[in-house]
């Protein structure tokens, strides 16, 4: 037994959630009108017979209410298709006779055109076979000199192109020359070194101890050579002196390279060097630079007597917060 208080708010939830249900069931009912109306049917059916079984009774009268609601939905659906059929077809016919009518104005205006674009046409005729016959000498002596400037071009394009690969192959052997005797002042070179970089298995390649590029960027032209012309007299040579050395002026002419090219090789190497140790400065130079601006950020004292940055203060004050 509750007290009173408890009794009134108990009251107030159930108004509360019969409120909420028919606030629930009128939005249903806005949705789907059908329903409210065959309820009031059922309703006032059910008032006025008041049959035993109320429910059945309601059961019984909402099924055959659907059934006629269907039957009046299929009628009505059957009407808004024959409507919207007939007036399609009436939209239809008119817009084909706007097509015929249409087409006859454009018929015509085309006949007129057509006369007055052939009159032109001939007058065009005479005035652009006139023009033609002048540019048409005009047209071949330029696309002769077009020919002659892109042939040219085309010409000092692969010449470049060329002797930039040249140039690449000679600095390659050059290099190769050195790391196989040892130094970068290397004088000599053991011919069976440069056997086994070419016709070595894997275990003699890598007992030579070379960059990884070195074999990588072995030229095609260098390898065709030394496997038909080079491997069979060196390795006759070598079976009667395994100890054989070369210098770099024989090294390059096993390989058909003049005195020329073997001189510009070392230009070529030192260029090459130059260039390497001048981007190593650079990177150098910016690591160095970023560095002192860190440290200067670093040492920078702010106004209330902090620092900006990670410092060695920082790192006490936090190694004593831990």
């Amino acid at each position: 037994r509750g007290s009173r208080p408890l009794r009134m708010l108990a009251a107030g939830k159930r108004t509360e959630q019969q409120n909420a249900i028919y606030k629930d069931l009128n939005a249903f009912m806005s949705v789907y009108p059908e329903v409210k109306s065959s309820l009031k049917i059922v309703l006032e059916q059910l008032v006025r017979e008041r049959p035993a079984d109320p429910l059945g009774f309601m059961a019984i009268r909402l099924r055959e209410i659907n059934e006629d609601v269907k039957i009046e939905r299929s009628l009505k659906a059957q009407a808004a298709v024959l409507i919207q059929s007939r007036a399609r077809g009436i939209k239809s016919r008119e817009r084909v006779t706007d097509i015929k009518e249409t087409k006859q104005q454009r018929d015509e205006e085309t006949k007129q055109a057509k006369a007055a674009t052939d009159i032109q046409r001939i007058s065009r005729g005479k005035k652009d076979r006139a023009r033609a016959a002048e540019k048409k000498v005009v047209k071949t002596e330029m696309d002769n000199a077009s020919s002659k400037i892109q042939s040219m071009q085309r010409k000092k394009q692969a010449k470049t192109r060329v002797d930039g690969i040249h140039k690449m192959n000679l600095v390659w052997l050059r290099e190769l020359f050195l790391k196989l005797g040892g130094s970068k002042t290397a004088e000599t070179m053991a011919a069976h070194k440069l056997v086994d970089f070419f016709r070595g298995d894997q275990k003699a390649k890598d007992a030579l101890n070379l960059p990884a590029r070195l074999f990588s960027m072995a030229p095609p032209k260098f390898q065709g050579i030394f496997k038909k012309m080079v491997f069979p007299v060196l390795e006759e040579e070598l079976l009667s002196n395994p100890d054989k050395v070369m210098v770099w002026y024989e090294c390059s002419d096993t390989f058909h390279l003049s005195r020329e090219d073997a001189d510009r090789a070392d230009l070529e190497l030192a260029a090459v060097r130059i260039q390497a140790l001048g981007r190593q400065r650079k990177d150098t130079q910016r690591v160095k630079a970023l560095q002192r601006k860190r440290q200067e950020m670093e040492n920078v004292d702010l106004a209330d007597g902090g620092t900006l940055g990670y410092t060695k203060d920082n790192q006490h004050i936090e190694g004593a917060a831990a």
